[in-house]
């Protein structure tokens, strides 16, 4: 099952659903997440390139 329907965008931000109700069943089910923070779509560089000069001269 896609637990993706419990999430709401608000403006570009995802919001998730806070409350709700749970029933036992006895049985067991698998479930999964998707990371929807930090991902490539992010554009955060992975690795930062800087000269030596600037590395050891600049602020940090």
């Amino acid at each position: 099952r896609n637990a993706y329907p419990m999430t709401r965008m608000s403006g570009s931000a995802v919001s998730y659903v806070t409350a709700g109700e749970l029933t036992a069943t006895g049985g067991t089910y698998p479930i999964g997440i998707t990371q929807t923070h930090l991902t490539d779509m992010d554009r955060h560089s992975v690795v930062k390139e800087v000269d030596l000069k600037t590395f050891l001269t600049a602020d940090k």
